[in-house]
């Protein structure tokens, strides 16, 4: 009997795959069914709230969120979060006692059983204060955090019209993997982050990074989550985000204009340490990128080098009477060796109080088909200001990477 339910299973899913016409995009409207929130920091006076929300007014949703440290990516922390109709889950991470700890007293989260009446406990009654595992080789005060639409459907609305939260528990506990696989793309996701200062009343949010049609059609659990479970892959992901440049700038200038932190996040990485902490073996959620430009030979294995070029905010030139102009004039090398990687205005190039840099991905070509080989890196950069006049958190502008032969 299980052997021809697994049968029929498969039938579904050969189907359903077969019949859609289903491509993976990068959202031009911040929705979709996978969320990436490029990075949060909860160390010192850090701390970063977040949250989730279903924009659907006709469908309850079950996502599950996972954090993931900026070392390896190793997964820290995974809960589910469940949505009724225009819901929102909110939550924060933030450093106590030496650890970094997650907090939500949303009632979109469950965090214990009631034994008595065989229901969930929601964040509203028990609030959630659990704190990141700390794992070998890896930091949980910086990261990254992944969102998966894993279940959605129509359900019932009461009185007040809204879903009952142990109605939606109990519909994607009694959900089926061919009834997943079976739902409607709604890709209603939404997801935003602060990183704040509060102790200095500092404050700024940006947007999480949004797919469409990444289709998990897998019924996903509290085991290791990654593109495996879904329609889409890792080659999908690194080819939206593949960029041969970005253009970021910056300040260091605490006195006045403050200073400024380049972020950059290479979320299909996923290369497990060893016990010297070195950089090691691929896993399930390693990207081809990785396969082809990170050989472990190399001598310092899965590393990204990339050119930085530095230019003067206030365009000084020769003939001014000015010792420094735009730009240097020597570009410069570096390399990316953690799967969030974090650059201070302040051990940048020191010449300029106000400026910007150019950073290079060049001569990367990953071949993710026979008619595709890409330029460029598959990264996330992001740009953070803080100092006396308030603080910031933005996209950089950057350049994609192209089809080599298109």
């Amino acid at each position: 009997m299980k052997k021809l339910t697994k049968i029929l299973v498969l039938c579904v899913l050969a189907t359903f795959v077969a019949g859609s016409a289903m491509a993976v995009t990068l959202s031009d409207d911040n929705t979709g069914d996978y969320l990436i929130f490029p990075a949060y920091i909860a160390d010192g006076p850090f701390e970063t709230p977040i949250q989730v929300i279903n924009t659907s007014d006709t469908h309850s949703v079950v996502a599950k969120v996972v954090f993931r440290g900026s070392a390896f990516s190793i997964e820290l922390l995974d809960f589910f979060i469940y949505l009724s109709p225009n819901d929102v889950w909110t939550g924060k991470l933030v450093f106590q006692g030496g650890k970094t700890y997650v907090q939500s007293d949303d009632d979109s989260i469950a965090t214990g059983w009631n034994v008595d009446l065989e229901e969930p406990i929601w964040g509203d009654e028990q609030a959630l204060n659990r704190a990141l595992v700390e794992k070998d080789c890896e930091y949980e005060q910086y990261g990254y955090i992944e969102v998966f639409e894993a279940w959605n459907g129509e359900l019932p609305k009461d009185i007040d019209n809204t879903v009952d939260k142990d109605e939606i528990y109990d519909a994607y506990d009694a959900a089926s993997t061919a009834e997943i696989a079976q739902r409607d793309l709604i890709n209603s996701l939404y997801g935003s982050f602060e990183i704040n200062l509060p102790l200095q009343g500092l404050s700024a949010s940006e947007n999480a990074v949004s797919f469409k049609d990444v289709f998990i059609n897998n019924k996903l659990d509290f085991s290791e989550t990654s593109l495996a479970d879904a329609l889409a892959t890792n080659a999908d992901i690194e080819q939206l985000l593949n960029k041969v440049q970005a253009f970021m700038p910056y300040y260091q200038d605490p006195d006045e204009e403050g200073v400024t932190a380049h972020m950059f996040t290479f979320p299909t990485k996923r290369i497990n340490p060893n016990s010297s902490c070195n950089a090691a073996t691929t896993t399930q959620g390693t990207g081809p990128f990785w396969m082809n430009n990170g050989l472990a030979d190399q001598e310092d294995p899965y590393c990204v080098e990339y050119g930085l070029t530095y230019y003067d905010l206030k365009e000084n030139s020769p003939g001014k009477d000015q010792d420094l102009f735009s730009p240097v004039s020597e570009k410069q090398k570096s390399e990316f060796c953690d799967e969030l990687n974090i650059n201070l205005s302040y051990d940048l190039d020191d010449e300029y109080e106000a400026g910007w840099v150019r950073y290079e991905f060049e001569g990367f070509a990953t071949p993710y088909s026979e008619v595709c080989t890409m330029t460029g890196a598959p990264v996330i950069p992001l740009v953070m200001n803080f100092g006396p006049k308030g603080m910031s958190l933005y996209d950089a502008a950057y350049e994609f990477g192209t089809c080599l032969g298109d």
